[in-house]
């Protein structure tokens, strides 16, 4: 079967069950071994980001036609914050910087997920191919000084990306801000140093 680079999953039409996104981005998010664990959707005409986990048969492409998702887009949501969190434990792969444009950096899930990209912790691959149910990678591509090399997922060694927490003070303040107030134990506090 064929493998689909990321530049072919970027600002094409994605048509769904019930509805069709005219420029939308794909971006697999993959662990460190390459495996696809799910997918996250940039809408870029109304400036939405949708995620969902990955499953056989999900995503295709029939001949000579646009990507094909086995969803409903009116049951998508747009990420919420926990979904961003959870997607930090994963990478994509964004030389573009898709995420830190205008309609999208203003957003409060934005800067989690521009921190998944991989692209400055593979250095000189260019390209990143996935296979045709985008389950996995197949291989990146690496411009050389002779030419081209083709590296599996092994040879481009992925870190462990650093998963990022919740601000705990956040949940913790729009409790206090409903009128109740709490004061930690003294053997929970921190002390200055």
């Amino acid at each position: 079967m064929f493998n689909y680079n990321q530049a072919f999953l970027v600002r094409r039409p994605l048509v769904f069950r019930d509805g069709r996104l005219d420029r939308a981005t794909v971006f697999p998010m993959f662990d460190v071994e390459g495996e696809v664990k799910s997918l996250l959707v940039v809408d870029h005409v109304d400036g939405r980001l949708f995620a969902f986990p990955w499953t056989p048969g999900l995503i295709y492409k029939p001949w000579f036609q646009v990507f094909r998702v086995e969803r409903s887009l009116k049951a998508l949501e747009e990420v919420t914050l926990e979904q961003a969190y959870e997607l930090s434990e994963l990478w994509h792969f964004d030389p573009w910087g898709l995420l830190a444009e205008p309609d999208f950096a203003t957003k409060e899930e934005a800067p989690i997920l521009k921190h998944t990209n991989c692209v400055s912790h593979l250095t000189g691959v260019e390209e990143l191919s996935f296979t045709a149910d985008l389950s996995r990678i197949s291989y990146g591509r690496v411009k050389d000084a002779g030419g081209v090399q083709i590296r599996s997922v092994q040879e481009m060694e992925l870190p462990l990306p650093i998963k990022l927490a919740a601000d705990k003070n956040r949940t913790r303040a729009a409790s206090l801000r409903q009128g109740e107030w709490q004061l930690r134990p003294f053997w929970n506090r921190r002390q200055a140093v």
